[in-house]
């Protein structure tokens, strides 16, 4: 079947070289049509991902990259993890 003038409105929206945030939003007002992603339809709502498709993919792959330095800082310096450190150390040191 041949895709909906809604979907088809959706298509030509999200495939602009600069998303109009205003219509975006109108045309998500009901609901995000199926077969789209309504992840990104709303992380270019909320200004999550840039309105530019020239700059989409850099500010998502720099968002993943911040994302695992936090993780991975968070992580690194829990406490859990620094007194099992700890505690191998000292075993090893008793052994």
């Amino acid at each position: 079947p041949a895709p909906s003038r809604r979907r088809q409105r959706f298509d030509v929206a999200l495939s602009a070289t600069s998303v109009d945030k205003k219509v975006l939003a109108e045309l998500t007002w009901q609901g995000v049509p199926e077969g789209l992603s309504r992840c990104e339809v709303w992380q270019l709502l909320l200004g999550y991902r840039p309105l530019t498709q020239g700059r989409r993919a850099e500010a998502l792959q720099r968002k993943r990259e911040e994302y695992w330095e936090l993780r991975k800082s968070l992580y690194d310096a829990s406490p859990a993890l620094v007194a099992e450190a700890a505690a191998e150390a000292a075993g090893s040191a008793g052994a």
